[in-house]
This record gives C-alpha cells, sequence and structure tokens, in this order.
C-alpha cells in the first residue's frame, strides 16, 4: 500500500538536506578520481560527418572526441581542447575491405616502467590514469578515442570483433596533441576452439592448463613502425584450463591454421599434431597421458636471521649441473618447499641458492638430496647504511630524493630493476637510514626532483661488506646555467646549429658517433659506444643558446652542426664566467640536383605505401683520408640530407676532403602474406670521387638513370602446375667507380596461378624459390638472370621439381616412434625438408629426386641439458656421434608407397 503524501515529502526532505550535507563538509580529494564517459558508438556522436585523416596524419581529434575526453578525465563545462590530448581512430574492415560496424574499441594505459613512474613522482606527484570507456565503430567501421595521456604511460588499443580475430597496437608512449591514425585495419575471421581433455580410458582430465601454439610463418612477426607503434597482428598462443569434465573453450576468436597442443603435466597422445583449426568452430577431442611420478620431487625446509627470528620473502632456487630446476619464495613464517620442476633431470640433489634484499646470499655448502623435509637456513644480515646528503654549493641538507642502488654483477650482467628509484620521498634533515644491505658491489646515485637547483649525484661504486653499519656523505653538484655560443672564424654567428652536452660515465672521450641517451639507458650500456645525453638544443639568430648542467664535472661539448663543420670539445665544465665562446670552421657547401626525378619515384614506391617510411635522402661517405667517415655525422637515424619535390639538396659545413654521393631509401619486407613485416633502409653510392674544400660553394648533378626499376615476370610451377611461391630475390648490383659492388634483396609473392611482377635495377640477379607444403617451408634450387638497363628481361620461368616420400619411423621395439625430427641429405650437400613425425611415426620428406641418407638424433641427446652435460664431459667430440644414420632412401616425382624405417639399437644408447 502506498504512503501517505506528507510522509513521502518528509523522506525526500530529510535526504535532500542529507546530501546537501555531504556536499558541504566533503574534503575534496588530493587527485580527483577519474570520472569515465559513458559507453558511446561513434554514429552516435555524429562521428560519421568527419573526415579521418590520411594514415599518420596530424589532423586533430573531432569535436565529440574531444568533448567525451573532457568528460572522461572530470571535464564537464567545456571539451578538451586538441592540445590536451592523444588521438587513437582507425577504419574496422573485413578481407574484403568491408566496414564492420559496432566493433568493440578500448584504449588501455600503464606505467612505461618503474624508473619513469619513480621520476615522475619525485617530480610531479602521483600519477592520475582510468581507462577510457570503449566504444564502438560507427556505420561506416570507423572509431576515434581521445584521451589525455600521463608521460611515464605507454598505451594500447585493443579491438576486439565478436566474430573476427582481435588486433591490437601498442605505443611505448602518447603525449598531448599526438594523433594515432591506424588505418584500415583487417579483421581476419576466427573460429571458436572448444573440445575435452580425457585421459586414455576415457576419463575427464580436470584442472589441467593447456597451451596451443600457432605454427606461425617464421616472417609473420609484430611489425613496428618508426615511432615505435607496435602491430601485433592477432595472438598466435592461447592458454586454458579444463573445467570439471575436461571441457574447455577459449575466450576469444582463434586465427586459423595449424596448432600444437601441450599439456601441462601430461604427454598429448590424440589427435596427431598439429591440428587444423577451421572456421566457424573447431571442436577438439584430446587424449592425454600423465607424466610418470618420479622420484622425491621437493625439498622443504626454514630460513630464519642470525636470531632465529623467521625470514619471509626469500627468494629460493635449486640449481642441478648449472641450470635451475625448482624455486620457492619463503613464507611470513620463513617456511619454504621447492618443488622439482619435470625437466629436473635424474640427478638424486640439487644445489640451493638464496636472494633476499638486506641479507648476504646465502649457496648449500654441498647439493641437497631431494627429498629432505627438515632444511635449516640461517641467512646473515648485511650492515646498516646511513646517509647523508647535502647540497654541494651551500652545505644545507636535502631532504626530498630518492637513490639509485644498483647491483654491480660478474660479466656486466644488467637487471630491468637495477635503476629503480628507491626510498622515494622526504628525509629529515637529508638523513636517509637503511637497516640492512646485501653485501656487494653497486652503483649509488642519489636523485632530487626536478626544479631544486641542485643535480643527481655522479654514479659511484660503492661496495658494501660484514656486518659494520656504514655512512656515506654526498653532496649534490649544484645546476649551472651557461650561455654557450658558436661563431665562424670571421666572428659572424651560426644559427640553427644542434649543440649537446654529453658525459660519458666511463671517462672516455665521446665521438661524432657516440649514442647519445638518457641518463638510466646510459649506465647500461658499454661506455665505449654510450655517452649521457645532459642538456641539449639548437642556437638562436645570435650563435647562442643556455645549456644547463652540474657543475664540477667534465663533459663533452659536441656540435655536429649542420651549417658547420661538426666538432666535439672536450672536456667542458658549465661552470664559469661569461659565455663560453666557440669558433668553428665554415666547411664546404654543397649544391646537388638528383634526376631523372622518376628514379626517386621508383625508390619511394619501394616503401609499398608505408606511410610511416622515409622518403630517399643523401648521405656523404668519406673517402680516402676521410674514410669511415659520413655527413651528416651523429649517431641519428635521420642524419641524412633532405631532398625536395625536385630532388634539389643542400650540404653545408661539408668537412674538406674527398666524398661520395649516396642515395638511401627504405624498403617494406613482406611476410607470407603479403603483409608488411619491417623495413630496411639501402645506401647506395650514385658519385664517387668528390673533392671539396674549405670556403668553397660546389655544385653536382646526381644522375641516377641506370638505377632505373625495369619489371621483371615470374612465373613458378610445381611439377608443371602453377603454384603460389615466395621468391628470395637477391642481386649484385653495378658499382660506382671507386665503390664497393652493391646487393641489394627483394622478397616477391606469386599469385595462384605462380605468377608475379617486381620492378628491377639493372644487375646479376638469383630468384630463390620457397614453397608452403603440408606447413612447412620447403626450398628448391634457384635461378640466375640478368637485368640490362634500358633493355626489357625475358621472362623468369621456374619448373620446381619437388620430389617426396611418405615414411614411417619405427622405434627399435617396433613401437612407433612419435616426435622425432629427421634430417635428410642428398649428394652435393642438397638437404630436404622433414616434418617431425606424428603419434603413428608417420611424416614426410620432400627434396630433390634421387637418394637421400636420413639422420636423427640419438635418443639420450633429445634432453637439452643431456646433451650440454655429454659436450663438457667430452670436449673436442666429434659431433656426429650424437646422431645415428638411417638405412637411404629414394625421394620420387609422383606417387610412391610408404616406407617404414626402423631405428637402429644404438639410436636408444650413448655414443660409445
Amino acid at each position: 500500500m502506498p504512503a501517505p503524501r506528507p510522509v513521502v515529502a518528509l523522506v525526500v526532505l530529510v535526504a535532500l538536506l542529507l546530501l546537501s550535507g555531504w556536499l558541504l563538509w566533503s574534503p575534496e580529494p588530493e587527485s580527483p578520481a577519474v570520472e569515465p564517459a559513458p559507453p558511446t558508438t561513434a554514429s552516435q556522436t555524429g562521428a560519421t560527418e568527419h573526415s579521418p585523416a590520411p594514415r599518420g596524419g596530424a589532423a586533430g581529434p573531432s569535436e565529440q572526441a574531444l568533448a567525451r575526453a573532457a568528460v572522461a578525465h572530470g571535464g564537464t563545462a567545456h571539451p578538451a581542447s586538441a592540445g590536451d590530448v592523444a588521438v587513437v581512430r582507425g577504419h574496422c574492415v573485413d578481407e574484403r575491405g568491408a566496414p564492420l560496424p559496432g566493433v568493440p574499441v578500448d584504449v588501455g594505459g600503464l606505467g612505461r616502467n618503474e624508473e619513469d613512474l619513480a621520476q615522475y613522482r619525485l617530480d610531479h606527484g602521483t600519477v592520475v590514469w582510468s581507462d577510457p570507456r570503449p566504444v564502438e565503430s560507427d556505420a561506416e567501421g570507423r572509431f576515434e578515442i581521445a584521451f589525455t595521456p600521463p608521460p611515464p604511460y605507454q598505451f594500447h588499443c585493443a579491438i576486439t570483433p565478436a566474430d573476427r580475430v582481435r588486433v591490437t597496437f601498442w605505443w611505448a608512449q602518447l603525449a598531448a596533441g599526438d594523433v594515432k591514425d591506424v588505418g584500415d585495419v583487417v579483421l581476419a575471421p576466427g573460429a571458436i576452439l572448444r573440445g575435452m581433455l580425457t585421459d586414455e580410458a576415457g576419463g575427464a582430465l580436470t584442472d589441467v592448463y593447456l597451451t596451443l601454439q600457432a605454427q606461425r610463418d617464421p616472417d609473420d612477426r609484430a611489425t613496428f613502425d618508426a615511432q615505435g607503434e607496435h602491430r601485433r597482428t592477432v595472438a598466435h598462443r592461447f592458454f586454458v584450463r579444463t573445467g570439471p569434465r575436461g571441457a574447455f573453450e577459449i575466450d576469444q576468436r582463434v586465427p586459423l591454421g595449424t596448432y600444437r597442443i601441450d599439456a601441462r603435466d601430461h604427454v598429448v597422445v590424440a589427435p596427431d599434431l598439429p591440428v587444423e583449426v577451421t572456421a566457424p568452430a573447431t571442436d577438439l577431442r584430446i587424449v592425454a597421458r600423465a607424466l610418470a611420478a618420479g622420484p622425491a620431487a621437493s625439498i622443504e625446509g626454514r630460513v630464519v636471521d642470525e636470531r632465529g627470528l623467521p625470514v619471509p620473502g626469500v627468494r629460493l632456487e635449486a640449481r642441478a649441473t648449472g641450470s635451475g630446476v625448482g624455486s620457492a619464495v619463503s613464507d611470513d613464517d620463513g617456511g619454504f618447499m621447492i618443488a622439482r620442476r619435470d625437466d629436473g633431470g635424474s640427478e638424486p640433489a640439487a644445489t640451493l641458492t638464496t636472494e633476499r634484499k638486506g641479507y648476504a646470499h646465502w649457496t648449500s655448502d654441498a647439493p641437497i638430496p631431494w627429498g629432505t623435509k627438515d632444511l635449516l637456513i640461517r641467512l646473515v644480515a648485511g650492515p646498516a647504511l646511513t646517509l647523508r646528503v647535502t647540497r654541494g654549493d651551500t652545505g644545507a641538507p636535502v631532504e626530498r630524493f630518492g637513490i639509485v642502488l644498483a647491483p654491480q654483477r660478474e660479466g656486466g650482467a644488467y637487471s630491468s630493476t637495477d635503476d629503480r628509484i628507491l626510498h622515494l620521498g622526504d628525509h629529515p634533515g637529508g638523513v636517509l637510514e637503511i637497516p640492512r644491505i646485501t653485501p656487494q658491489r653497486y652503483r649509488l646515485e642519489v636523485r632530487p626532483p626536478g626544479g631544486t637547483g641542485v643535480a643527481a649525484s655522479p654514479p659511484q661504486i660503492v661496495e658494501f661488506e660484514g656486518t659494520a653499519p656504514i655512512e656515506l656523505e654526498i653532496a649534490l653538484p649544484a645546476r649551472v646555467t651557461r650561455r654557450i655560443e658558436l661563431a665562424f672564424a670571421d666572428g659572424s654567428p651560426v644559427a640553427g646549429a644542434r649543440v649537446e652536452f654529453l658525459r660519458n660515465l666511463g671517462g672516455l672521450p665521446v665521438t661524432m658517433h657516440t649514442w647519445a641517451m638518457d641518463a638510466a639507458n646510459a649506465a647500461r650500456n658499454s661506455p665505449e659506444h654510450v655517452a649521457e645525453l645532459v642538456s641539449e638544443g639548437e642556437t638562436d639568430a645570435r650563435g647562442g643558446l643556455e645549456l644547463e648542467a652540474a657543475s664540477g664535472l667534465d663533459y663533452a661539448l659536441r656540435l655536429p652542426g649542420p651549417g658547420h663543420v661538426p666538432l666535439v670539445v672536450q672536456p667542458v665544465r658549465i661552470e664559469g664566467e661569461g659565455p663560453l665562446r666557440v669558433v668553428v670552421d665554415a666547411g664546404a657547401r654543397l649544391l646537388g640536383r638528383v634526376e631523372p626525378l622518376g628514379i626517386l619515384q621508383q625508390l619511394r614506391d619501394e616503401a609499398l605505401g608505408n606511410p610511416d617510411a622515409r622518403p630517399p635522402a643523401i648521405r656523404l661517405l668519406g673517402r680516402d683520408e676521410r674514410r669511415g667517415e659520413s655527413f651528416p655525422g651523429g649517431s641519428y637515424g635521420d642524419s641524412n640530407l633532405a631532398l625536395d619535390e625536385q630532388g634539389r639538396f643542400v650540404a653545408e659545413g661539408v668537412p674538406p676532403g674527398t666524398w661520395a654521393v649516396a642515395v638511401t631509401w627504405q624498403q617494406t619486407r613482406l611476410n607470407w602474406e603479403g603483409a608488411h613485416s619491417g623495413m630496411s633502409s639501402p645506401t647506395r653510392v650514385a658519385l664517387d670521387g668528390l673533392e671539396l674544400t674549405e670556403g668553397t660553394t660546389r655544385e653536382v648533378v646526381v644522375d641516377l638513370t641506370s638505377w632505373e626499376r625495369r619489371p621483371v615476370e615470374f612465373a613458378v610451377r610445381r611439377n608443371g602446375q602453377p603454384v603460389r611461391a615466395r621468391l628470395t630475390v637477391q642481386g649484385v648490383l653495378a658499382s660506382e667507380s671507386g665503390s664497393e659492388p652493391v646487393r641489394s634483396g627483394y622478397i616477391v609473392l606469386t599469385d595462384d596461378e605462380g605468377r608475379a611482377s617486381q620492378p628491377l635495377p639493372a644487375g646479376m640477379w638469383t630468384a630463390e624459390p620457397l614453397l608452403r607444403i603440408a606447413g612447412r617451408w620447403v626450398g628448391a634450387a634457384g635461378v640466375e638472370f640478368t637485368v640490362v638497363a634500358g633493355r626489357p628481361t625475358p621472362p623468369v620461368d621456374l619448373d620446381l621439381q619437388i620430389a617426396e616420400r611418405r615414411i614411417r619411423v619405427l622405434r627399435p621395439d617396433g613401437e612407433p616412434a612419435a616426435g622425432i625430427s629427421l634430417g635428410a641429405r642428398a649428394a652435393g650437400d642438397r638437404t630436404a625438408t622433414c616434418m617431425d613425425t606424428d603419434a603413428s611415426g608417420r611424416t614426410v620428406v620432400f627434396g630433390t629426386s634421387g637418394p637421400h641418407t636420413l639422420r636423427t638424433l640419438r635418443q639420450p641427446f633429445r634432453d637439452p641439458e643431456a646433451l650440454r652435460t655429454w659436450r663438457e664431459e667430452h670436449p673436442g667430440a666429434d659431433d656426429s656421434l650424437l646422431s645415428v644414420d638411417l638405412e637411404p632412401i629414394e625421394l620420387l616425382i609422383g606417387p610412391a608407397d610408404e616406407l617404414v624405417l626402423r631405428l637402429p639399437d644404438e639410436w636408444a644408447s650413448l655414443p660409445k
């Protein structure tokens, strides 16, 4: 029965008073949480009216996306501005190019690494982030998401259609204002993959982890663009756990193709592997046999300190013959149990080691037998460390800082956690006390926040040993700004020149080819090749700029240009009175033109439409006394001279000497499916022996007429029938006077009729074919042909005579030999292709017709650890002892009976 109206009104009034009181008295949060926008499709917001920018273009986000970004990140009154947000957009299509509407798309972010996050927190405070709400592609298949990216984050965009294979893009970082247009995203059909796992008696195997690994084309790898975009076309490995009745189902659509199946702690008996996954659904009935239980399979015990108190969080590792066979972490009571892994070998004991911050490393004096139940490990605490941090210029304490304490391991081994900023926060009086330090050598740095006027302490190597407390005083150098001025000998300023302040952590000289990296990455690399980039910039109209660095340290001032002869001045210090003035040489000036322009367009075409490919450019290569040098100098991928639309280029500040003019461009590599799988950057000399002198200007014409690409037609057949093939086309091109021969290569894919066309420059070429037969690549002998400038090239015809033979391999006892890898070799060192034998011992050998010798690895050496141990015990032994030969077989073109081969008795034993 409804309540009377006066009662309802009273309840409403009380609720409103409580709500207003909460709004008035609730404290404002320090960092407001992100309020995600409600799910919205692009079509609902009118996004179909805007035309997306070309892929890789810089067009900003739509007004609708800006409004959604403002709501998603706490804004309500006004939409975000284009400069505040990053944008991810694209176009979902099927394999025929038709739009796919209603496809869910989401963007997620996470910290790039702990080091970047810690540095950001040190300088700016807490990072506030929440993934924006997903959208769906509109009626035209387009989507767009705008969001405000935190600086220390990496991002992914997952496109997850309900009935197709998921595609994911990754970016190492996105900044406000970035626009990432991923273009047409082809979403391939996928299959539902489900099934049942049973034992050989038909009983359900529950709670068993299955791994399904696609038998991928080795060239079908993730691809990266020039900006660091990572496209993961599809997932190729899937994990699933069987349910109560042994049933399982993958939670996403699986790419079509062949897969291997592994079951944890079991051997798959059926079906024959690999299995074929087909649309729309594939149901698997997997039969597996449990691995036989080994000997005593664990070591148990307790970890305590010198006083007998438990030490939790200790990582313990068991090792046998040099490799790990089990590990564990001690619990709150110090207890642990190390379970022996299946690959633990047959040794009855293992050596144990421990690792725990603040305690000395411990290693067992002798191997511990498997089955030990009451092992007591006593750890010794390391020394206490007290750090007193002050300003080097005033002696005043620095109270807010963090430290880097990176272990220095033998052989230069490095861990990704070494450069984490530890003990980040406020330390009264500038004192940090650490109760225990694991005794060993460390690289120690103190990192203050930015804007404090002091710099990080120079890295120093410190060694902690014993148990006596240690005190260290660290004086942080002041950050000093100084003006650098560049001028020519006549006093005129050098404007627009790049200037770098570098510091080599090993005290070695810096060169024009030394890689410049941030402090963390410089510390991880060899000082022979890398230096820390401390400060950088470009000179203004008066030839100067302000650089900031730490006082009291030696730096290298690197001046790569442009506009003057490159120069490195070292050692240099930042402190000093007045500007630091550097005189540089003007060098030579080179004005060039490349012709004909049609050849440049052919070079651009070799990028195959990749929007991230750099256009053709010019690089000068040193000759005679300058051999090994290049201009522009430096270690940067863009150290080239740009070509304008008319093929013109300008080089200023070229050091006097003899040079060659080379053209560099980018080629896109293809995989078997014709998708982009990376890029290469060929460089070819076009004009050699160019003499340049100080203070002069020279004009040259670079003639590329002989570089013309002329179409070459290919036809491939297998035993007379047209077949799809992959051709590796490699050539040696005509070289300029005094330069080395140029080698070039292309991947050419034929169609279903076995035909393809590829433009090639003049040179001597070889086309080597690969065919995809029964899920494996099968190679055949190639053909040689010549491309002559100005003349048509006759068609290249390859009729590949591929012989094959089906064989069945039996063990010495007559049982099928499953999972055996075979090698086949014919006369003249020609090899054949063999697939591993299936559960019935069957396989197929492909190759040239004629007699072949089969060889297989001995059974004991199928265990990699046993193979390594045998090699250590028999140094210098002939590797032929590791395998045994089977009886010869004849490969035939056309039908042939299955051949049954039995492995010899010595296959199961070690070599004598």
